[in-house]
C-alpha cells in the first residue's frame, strides 16, 4: 500500500534506451482504484531456460549478453542508499530513502 511501480516503470525505459533485453512497460497506474495498489504490466519474457539450450555455442552467447546486461543494469545511478523510493508520482532518476551529502 502507499508504494508505486514508477521506479520499476523508470528502470525499464531506461535499460531498454540502453539496449538491455527487458521487457516493455505496456500499462502503467499509480494506484488502481478497485485494487488499491499501484500496476504495472510487461509485454512477456521470451525464451527457455538456459539448461535447455544446447551446451556449447548457444549458452556462451547467452551468458556473454547476459553479462554485458548486467554490467549495465549495475552501472545506473542511485542518489542515496537503502530502498528505492516508491512514493513519487514520476521518476526522472533513482532515489533511496536515505542520502548523504559529501
Amino acid at each position: 500500500a502507499n508504494a508505486s511501480f514508477a521506479p520499476e516503470v523508470h528502470v525499464h525505459q531506461l535499460l531498454r534506451s540502453k539496449g538491455v533485453k527487458v521487457p516493455e512497460v505496456i500499462h502503467f497506474e499509480r494506484e488502481n482504484e478497485l485494487l488499491q495498489r499501484s500496476i504495472m504490466v510487461t509485454t512477456e519474457i521470451k525464451g527457455m531456460p538456459l539448461g535447455h539450450c544446447a551446451v556449447e555455442t548457444d549458452t556462451r552467447k547467452i551468458l556473454f549478453e547476459a553479462g554485458r546486461d548486467l554490467a549495465i543494469i549495475n552501472s545506473l545511478l542511485v542518489e542515496g542508499f537503502g530502498w528505492i523510493r516508491r512514493d513519487k508520482c514520476e521518476m526522472t532518476r533513482l532515489e533511496a530513502v536515505s542520502s548523504f551529502h559529501l
